[in-house]
């Protein structure tokens, strides 16, 4: 009776089932090899795992106002407006020359759809913002996944820098493997105009005039509201002009025989930047940065092997005296824990095997192996239902 109900008590055990259902237990191990092996292709990497922020942000420019008229004028409104509201935790603001920002926290439990289609309906009512001020953005906080960064750098001006850094990023995204670069740490850029004295008195204008013809022809005009499942967007024509060849062609009067007097016919325009603003320099020389992400699921070694491979082409293309350099290469970071996790795991899986075999049985060495190789591998296979990608803090648990 004991040796039965041995037997049923083992019956019961998955352990002892699988080891006398070889056939099953081969099959369920090369599942999970197979599977975690596909899957690792498919899986996505990324340096840090994302993170889901809270954060609703109303960006508001102000061209021309000094952070004090930022604050007084535009943030201050935004901020009284969010205070007090049942979705807002906190709120902060930040104002710079010509523009502000307001960083509105939600409590927990509140959607991060339902607290922007909130603090976008607040914002909506404030009707206080000068008449020079441009619409205000209302947006949620996204993380930036940044892969790397790009300097380029010499012994040239910062307008032909910033140039380059124009073409350079264009290309990039282009590439196809690249979707989203950004010029960072790079100064105010401004269009100045300038009108000679003779020039306003021979055709009876006045700089304010000028002005406001370059106001109306550079702005984004509202063309009403979608109302959708997920909220109401806001549809614009735009319409805002950013280059200075772009603002020459805006008509001031009429030249009285039905053809217009452009701006780039009575004043210089040309591109610049603001005069006393930060400029960075790397090893010693003036240079501009631009800030490459990923978006998605694009891998942070795919994206810095195309903006490698992409600035090898635009190497001979570059000016006399432009160099360019990668910085901050977090891809390369990861990809060092990665060499480092597969280094260290075959090693390890060599001295079991080694010191298992010289102590025991060899086929019991060689079946340790594999079952802890298989462990490691058909992990990867579960990942994505957990959410988990291979990032620097799972390789570390690895």
């Amino acid at each position: 009776m004991s040796d039965e109900r041995g037997g049923a008590t083992a019956g019961r055990d998955p352990i002892s089932w699988m080891a006398r259902n070889i056939v099953s237990a081969n099959l369920i191990m090369f599942l999970l090899l197979l599977g975690g092996g596909g899957m690792a292709f498919f899986i996505t990497k990324e340096v840090t795992p994302p993170a889901m922020l809270n954060v609703v942000e109303v960006r508001v420019s102000y061209p021309g106002a000094n952070p004090v008229v930022v604050e007084r004028g535009i943030l201050s409104p935004v901020v009284v407006a969010g205070r007090g509201m049942e979705v807002v935790k906190e709120v902060s603001s930040t104002a710079w020359e010509g523009t502000g920002r307001v960083s509105v926290e939600l409590t927990g439990g509140v959607s991060r759809e339902r607290g922007l289609q909130v603090i976008n309906q607040a914002v909506d009512t404030i009707t206080t913002f000068p008449d020079d001020a441009e619409r205000p953005e209302v947006r949620l906080r996204m993380q930036r996944r940044d892969v790397l960064e790009l300097r380029l750098f010499g012994d040239t001006s910062h307008w032909a820098q910033f140039e380059i850094a124009e073409q350079v990023r264009d290309r990039l995204v282009r590439s196809g493997g690249v979707t989203q670069v950004e010029i960072d740490r790079s100064p105010q850029r401004i269009i100045h105009v300038e009108v000679e004295r003779t020039t306003l008195r021979e055709l009876g204008l006045s700089l304010d005039v000028i002005s406001e013809r370059i106001r109306s022809a550079s702005e984004d005009v509202p063309a009403g509201r979608l109302r959708t499942d997920q909220g109401n967007l806001a549809i614009r024509l735009t319409g805002q002009r950013q280059w200075a060849h772009e603002f020459a062609q805006v008509p001031i009067i009429d030249d009285g025989m039905g053809e217009p007097v452009r701006l780039g016919d009575i004043a210089e325009v040309r591109d610049g930047f603001e005069e006393e603003m930060f400029f960075s320099e790397f090893s010693g020389e003036p240079d501009v940065e631009l800030g490459v992400y990923r978006v998605g699921d694009e891998s942070p070694t795919e994206v810095a092997a195309a903006v490698e491979r992409v600035m090898r082409e635009m190497e001979p293309q570059l000016p006399a005296g432009i160099s360019w350099k990668i910085t901050d290469n977090r891809a390369a970071t990861y990809r060092d824990r990665l060499g480092l996790l597969l280094e260290n795991g075959a090693m390890g899986l060599q001295q079991v095997l080694i010191l298992l075999g010289v102590f025991f049985q060899y086929r019991l060495a060689m079946w340790v192996t594999i079952g802890m190789f298989t462990a490691f591998v058909g992990t990867l296979l579960f990942l994505p239902l957990l959410g988990v990608s291979i990032n620097m803090i799972s390789m570390f648990a690895f």
